[in-house]
């Protein structure tokens, strides 16, 4: 199960969702929703990135591995992600949590104006 949680502009009223984790769908896929957001500026982006190989391709190379000696491909070697800002070019850091107390400065897409807090939420 994934979490999130809402934020609001209090200048334009736009409203937006922050997503973490898996959810039952996106697990089946090896497919996990990231925050990413700068520590400088602001910006933010809710992406969904490839945390590994399906679970088929995964048994199949081990079978493989087990079997035949074949050596295991790069999709099961664990990559890092990460991204950079793209208004201010500095390297993003990853949201991975709900921390309410320590959530960073987001500011909003459309006016630029820091975006308050409003409720958090589970997800599948």
């Amino acid at each position: 199960m994934g979490s999130g949680f809402w934020m609001n502009c209090p200048k334009c009223k736009e409203r937006y969702s922050f997503s973490f984790g898996a959810g039952f769908l996106t697990f089946t896929k090896n497919i996990e929703r990231v925050v990413y957001y700068c520590p400088k500026c602001g910006n933010w982006e809710n992406k969904e990135i490839k945390t590994g190989p399906t679970p088929e391709k995964s048994l199949k190379a081990l079978e493989d591995f087990l079997e035949k000696g074949v050596p295991l491909p790069e999709l099961l070697k664990k990559k890092r992600h990460f991204e950079i800002c793209q208004k201010c070019k500095s390297r993003m850091k990853t949201m991975k949590d709900i921390d309410i107390d320590n959530l960073p400065i987001l500011v909003c897409k459309k006016c630029n104006e820091k975006l308050k807090y409003d409720m958090a939420y589970c997800w599948d």
